[in-house]
C-alpha cells in the first residue's frame, strides 16, 4: 500500500511537470530579420506634363511613366485640389 501511494504521488508529479513544461514562452518584441535580401534595380523613365490655362498659369503637374498622354485618371489623381 505504501508503494502504492508513492507511485501515485510520483506519477502525478510526473504529469505536473510534462503539463508546466508544454507551456512555451516567446518573446514578441524582437524583429525578426530576414535571412536574405535581395536588391533589385530598376530604370524606368519619368515624362512630366504640367497643365497650364489658356493664360500659361501652371494648374497643376503630372508625372507618369508611360510614352504619350496622362490619362483621365492620373490626372485627376495629380490635380485634386487644382
Amino acid at each position: 500500500m505504501k508503494h502504492l501511494k508513492g507511485i501515485i504521488i510520483l506519477f502525478s508529479i510526473l504529469i505536473a511537470i510534462s503539463i508546466y513544461a508544454s507551456f512555451s514562452v516567446s518573446a514578441q518584441n524582437e524583429v525578426e530579420q530576414p535571412g536574405r535580401v535581395k536588391l533589385v534595380e530598376t530604370t524606368f523613365t519619368q515624362y512630366t506634363w504640367q497643365l497650364v490655362t489658356n493664360s500659361g498659369t501652371t494648374v497643376c503637374t503630372v508625372i507618369i511613366t508611360h510614352d504619350g498622354f496622362p490619362t483621365e485618371q492620373e490626372t485627376l489623381d495629380a490635380c485634386e485640389e487644382a
